[in-house]
């Protein structure tokens, strides 16, 4: 569901209709704000008519994660992207037949490699002609500077808590109170209320692990225990991980006395985002730092 972005759709649209789309894009902004949901959705009107990320699979479109590439391919992380970037150039050459264009969605473009950059340069100095590409990243400066200057930039930033209060209002049967915490933790990002809505089942498993974390264990034992419970409901689902964090920094925010675990959390919650830090190493020095140093011992 696109929502938010209504100048941006209907540019999108007018562009597509009159069959007038540049051959390559850059979608790009926080993570959450919608980007993917948005060059989804334009594959699915090129194709069908109808803007909307969900819907039966598309058959002109082709679609690269290159994080998904990088933690697959880790015997050669020098060259990963570079087969995936040539089975797009095939596929971007072959005409159209459902739609007015080929598209070709690369996901999370920041994890390419340099060398899969330079693949997909070729492919944007000569690119096909019914042929459209979308690159997705959260900051357009990752991106090599030759590659970047020929894609066409769309930043899609966040919107007001108002907007995000009536989209709630809209589309979730959620109390006004839950609401309101939803929207505080989405920062204006419709993307991160979709996936908070759908992790709603687990918020609570959430909190009460985040309880048991923060209350002082009696032994070590407990401590790597708890450690242990908490990975185990993260690895569940992908949501379950971020809204176990939002929970656990939440409830770091309240004592200043709590200041240096909150810290470790944030660069914690970084590190595993940047290059997947291990989780259960990360909490127990969280929670390391919420107990006393001399009850834990990292081993």
């Amino acid at each position: 569901m696109i929502y938010g972005y209504d100048d941006i759709v209907q540019d999108l649209k007018r562009l597509a209709d009159t069959r007038a789309l540049a051959h390559a894009y850059l979608f790009f902004g926080e993570a959450g704000v919608g980007k993917y949901a948005l060059a989804t959705a334009l594959a699915r009107y090129c194709e069908t008519g109808v803007f909307d990320q969900d819907g039966p699979d598309l058959q002109e479109t082709h679609r690269i994660d290159a994080h998904e590439l990088l933690e697959r391919d880790d015997a050669n992380k020098e060259s990963v992207g570079i087969g995936s970037v040539r089975e797009l150039e095939h596929f971007l050459y072959q005409t159209p037949i459902r739609s007015p264009y080929r598209i070709g969605i690369i996901r999370d473009a920041e994890w390419l490699t340099d060398q899969a950059q330079n693949a997909l340069l070729k492919l944007l100095e000569e690119p096909p002609a019914r042929g459209v590409i979308i690159v997705i990243a959260q900051d357009a400066s990752v991106l090599l500077p030759t590659v970047a200057s020929r894609l066409q930039a769309i930043h899609l930033g966040i919107v007001g808590e108002s907007a995000v209060l009536d989209f709630l209002k809209k589309y979730a049967k959620i109390q006004p109170s839950e609401a309101q915490k939803i929207a505080r933790k989405a920062r204006g990002r419709i993307g991160r209320v979709i996936t908070l809505l759908a992790a709603d089942k687990g918020r609570e498993t959430a909190q009460k692990l985040v309880t048991a974390c923060l209350k002082r264990p009696a032994t070590p034992y407990a401590l790597k225990k708890l450690a242990d419970d908490a990975v185990d409901f993260m690895e569940k689902k992908p949501a379950y991980a971020n809204l176990f964090f939002e929970e656990l920094l939440d409830a770091l925010s309240v004592d200043p006395a709590d200041a240096p675990a909150r810290r470790i959390a944030v660069e914690g919650i970084a590190a595993i985002a940047a290059y997947g830090a291990h989780k259960r190493l990360i909490l127990k020095k969280i929670l390391w730092a919420k107990n006393s140093p001399t009850s834990f011992s990292s081993s």
